[in-house]
């Protein structure tokens, strides 16, 4: 079972603009990756 480090994670919503929306999910991405 993958357990995500919820505290390096940024918070990611609508109302962010696109641009960093993806810059946020691929930070998110790669923590994940990093993570296991």
């Amino acid at each position: 079972m993958l357990t995500w480090p919820k505290d390096r994670l940024l918070q990611n919503g609508p109302e962010l603009p696109m641009v960093e929306r993806v810059r946020r999910d691929q930070h998110n991405t790669r923590t994940l990756r990093a993570s296991g």
